[in-house]
C-alpha cells in the first residue's frame, strides 16, 4: 500500500498491464473508517487504456434452451479485424452461472463470453458468415435455461455481398390483371436465385405486396413485403415462375400490386428452345413448340407426361440429360 496517513510511493511494473487503484478497504478486510483518500498517478512508461473497437452494437435475440439457440446474424466477419462481443440478461432467468456464448465464424468457434455476463475483444483468423451460438450448443450442458442476450460490433462485420446485381425486371402482378409471370428463365441445380419486390405506387400501403418463388411448379418461398428482396438456395433447378400472393393464399381482398425482379448465379434465358450442353461437350438446342401433346406424338409415352405447357416440357427436357436411358424410345 502506500504509506500510511498519506504521502507517495515508487516502485517497478514487471508485468505491464492496465492499473486499477484500490482503497486500503478493498484488500484489508480489518481497515476500518471512511479513510477517504485521493490517489494520482505517473510512469515512466504510462499510457491509456485503449477504447472498446467498436461502440455501434448490433443487439441479438435472447438465446436459451427451450427457445432461439442460434443467431445467425446475417453479418460476415474479414480476417484480422477484430469484434467485440457484449452479454446482458433480460431478466428471464436471473443469477445463472452459464450466461455465455460462443462466436461462429465459417468453422471456426471463438469464445465463450464471460460466466454471467461481460464482453470479451477477438480477432478471426478466418473470415465467413458469423453467427452466435448459445452456451449449450458448444457445450451440451442444457441443464438450466441460461437466458442471455448478445450484442456484437466490429470494424470488419458488414453485410454479405449480394449473389448476382443483373435483375431482369417483370409485369406488375395484381388481382384483376397478370397475378403470373412465367419468367422464361431456368434456374440450374445447386444455384442462387436474388428476388426483389417493388411497388410501382399504383396501390400504395396495401399490406400484401409479395410474390411467391416456384421452380418447376413448386413454390420454395415467399418474397418480403415491397420494398424487400430475399436470395434462395436452389438445390433442384428448373423454370422459374412468380406468382402474386393472392395465388398461392387465396387472399384477393385487395390489388395488392407488386413489380417482381430477378438475378441468379447460374440463371438461363429460355428464350424458345432450351440450350443444353451432351455429356460429350455437344452445345445443342431444343426447340419448344407453343404446347406438346404426347398422347398423339408418342403412342406409347407415359400418362404422366400429357398435355405439357411449353416452359413444362422445357423443363422435363432438361431434366432428361441427367437420367440414364433406359429403352430406345426414352433415347428417342
Amino acid at each position: 500500500p502506500t504509506p500510511e496517513g498519506l504521502g507517495e510511493l515508487e516502485f517497478t511494473v514487471t508485468d505491464g498491464g492496465p492499473v486499477t487503484v484500490l482503497h486500503i478497504s478493498e484488500v484489508d478486510a480489518t481497515a476500518t473508517g471512511p479513510n477517504s483518500v485521493v490517489p494520482s498517478i505517473c510512469g515512466t512508461d504510462l499510457t491509456p487504456t485503449p477504447g472498446p473497437v467498436c461502440a455501434d452494437l448490433i443487439e441479438g435475440p435472447a438465446l436459451y434452451v427451450g427457445s432461439q439457440l442460434v443467431w445467425d446474424t446475417g453479418l460476415v466477419a474479414q480476417a484480422g479485424e477484430p469484434i467485440r462481443v457484449v452479454t446482458t440478461e433480460n431478466g428471464a432467468s436471473p443469477a445463472q452461472p452459464n450466461e455465455q456464448v460462443y462466436i461462429r465464424i465459417g468453422d471456426e468457434i471463438y469464445g465463450p463470453s464471460p460466466v454471467g455476463l461481460g464482453e470479451i475483444t477477438f480477432t478471426p483468423t478466418v473470415s465467413g458468415p458469423v453467427s452466435v451460438l448459445h452456451y449449450s450448443v458448444q457445450t451440451g450442458d442444457t441443464s438450466s435455461p441460461n437466458s442471455v442476450v448478445p450484442a456484437l460490433c466490429g470494424p470488419g462485420l458488414g453485410e454479405p455481398a449480394p449473389v448476382c446485381a443483373d435483375f431482369v425486371e417483370g409485369p406488375a402482378l395484381y388481382v384483376g390483371s397478370d397475378t403470373i409471370w412465367h419468367t422464361s428463365h431456368y434456374a440450374k441445380d445447386n444455384s442462387q436465385l436474388r428476388v426483389k419486390a417493388t411497388e410501382n405506387g399504383d396501390s400504395p400501403d396495401q399490406p400484401n405486396e409479395k410474390f411467391f418463388v416456384q421452380i418447376n411448379g413448386v413454390t420454395i418461398g415467399m418474397s418480403p413485403p415491397a420494398p424487400g428482396e430475399a436470395t434462395f438456395d436452389i438445390v433442384d433447378g428448373g423454370l422459374v415462375t412468380i406468382v402474386h400472393y393472392s395465388e398461392v393464399s387465396g387472399d384477393t381482398s385487395s390489388p395488392n400490386s407488386v413489380v417482381p425482379s430477378l438475378c441468379g448465379t447460374d440463371l438461363v434465358k429460355v428464350d424458345g428452345g432450351l440450350s443444353c450442353e451432351l455429356p460429350d461437350g455437344t452445345a445443342v438446342e431444343i426447340p419448344v413448340p407453343a404446347s406438346f401433346n404426347w398422347s398423339s406424338e408418342h403412342a406409347t409415352a407415359a400418362p404422366t407426361w400429357l398435355e405439357h405447357t411449353a416452359s413444362s416440357s422445357a423443363a422435363w427436357l432438361a431434366k432428361q440429360w441427367e437420367r440414364p436411358v433406359v429403352t430406345p424410345d426414352q433415347e428417342a
